[in-house]
């Protein structure tokens, strides 16, 4: 099994998660079931515990764990990390997941539960911590079309996959946006930052004849995308455009079929991505979160954005990223048609006459 530190066999893997498991008496496994499920038969024993490796990311080894207790059965995760980058990212994440939960809404993340540490045989340490897996949810990815076509996103279901047709793909980004908009913080410009369509940090359910329901699995980094926090109305609108450039643009890119070619889905994806923009910051208000004469302020303020100056951000958006990064130049490449997109469809009618 391949690890940034070294390897290690699936047989170490798979002990260091059932010791992690089975500390007293499953404890950890028990009271998570127990919140996942309200009708958990509390005090029966498990009957089954399987625990299955899902794949291998760039700083996890995450594990399945689907535990049954007489007609119950309940899905968890087990995120390993080996790496000192993986280790440093595992407690970070933990205490932004609770934080993010306490501060907004808590159903679009994984509640997390127990945290602790193995070893594994050589004496090298594993952190893992125990999450909520959610069932009947998947990857989605864009696939190259033929020529003269826009990429299509195609969930990766275990039957198969499932091309997405033209209202569930809005569905899709709206939601995404949605998710986004929900965790961000008006009054700091503090965001979810780091997430990658590539790395599949959003998972997608598909049911007949239901409504597309979206999950964000992780949480790399939250905070602002500038050193200097809004001041005054006037930062705080200018934030919160830069969050709106960077949520369209950036729900846009992917890497086809996640692990080949940077690859952009089209411009289209951008009107979705402000309803869903929108949804949230509606909801915002209803919740507290945010003054409602906010809202007029902010439409306002979008709707007179001069074209040019969205171009500039994408511009220096893309500056911020390391020269041979190719995201730079793809994004530098699209950044006049986002723009006039963008711009076009908050000149129309502001943010929240989409």
């Amino acid at each position: 099994m391949p690890s940034a530190s070294g390897d290690f066999t699936y047989g170490d893997y798979f002990q260091a998660v059932s010791r992690f498991l089975s500390r007293n008496d499953w404890r950890a496994l028990r009271l998570a079931a127990g919140v996942l499920d309200p009708d958990w038969p509390a005090g029966k024993p498990f009957c089954e515990i399987d625990i299955f490796l899902e794949k291998h990311g760039a700083f996890y080894h995450p594990a399945r764990v689907a535990a049954t207790a007489e007609s119950r059965r309940v899905a968890l995760v087990v995120n390993v990390a080996l790496s000192p980058e993986g280790i440093d990212l595992l407690a970070s994440e933990v205490e932004t997941i609770h934080r993010l939960g306490d501060r907004f809404s808590p159903e679009y993340l994984p509640a997390v539960f127990q945290r602790g540490t193995e070893s594994l045989p050589d004496g090298r340490r594993l952190e893992m911590f125990l999450g909520q897996w959610f069932p009947d949810f998947h990857e989605f990815h864009l696939e190259s079309a033929a020529p003269g076509h826009p990429p299509q996103w195609v969930v990766w279901h275990p039957d198969g996959p499932r091309f997405l047709d033209p209202l569930q793909c809005r569905a899709l980004h709206r939601s995404a946006a949605a998710i986004l908009t929900a965790y961000y913080d008006v009054f700091s410009g503090a965001q979810i930052l780091d997430w990658h369509h590539a790395a599949g940090d959003f998972v997608v359910r598909l049911a007949p004849e239901k409504p597309l329901v979206m999950r964000l699995v992780t949480v790399r980094r939250h905070g602002p995308l500038l050193r200097d926090p809004p001041r005054d109305l006037a930062a705080t609108l200018f934030h919160l455009l830069l969050f709106l450039v960077s949520t369209t643009l950036w729900l846009r890119l992917d890497r086809c079929r996640g692990v080949g070619d940077l690859i952009l889905a089209d411009v289209a994806t951008v009107a979705p991505a402000l309803e869903g923009v929108r949804d949230a910051l509606i909801l915002k208000t209803q919740r507290g979160e945010l003054p409602e004469a906010m809202l007029e302020a902010v439409d306002t303020y979008l709707g007179a954005c001069p074209r040019r100056n969205l171009t500039e951000m994408i511009r220096a958006l893309a500056a911020r990223r390391p020269p041979e990064d190719p995201a730079r130049r793809l994004i530098e490449a699209a950044a006049t048609v986002h723009a006039d997109h963008l711009g076009a469809l908050l000149a129309a009618g502001g943010l929240f006459g989409t």
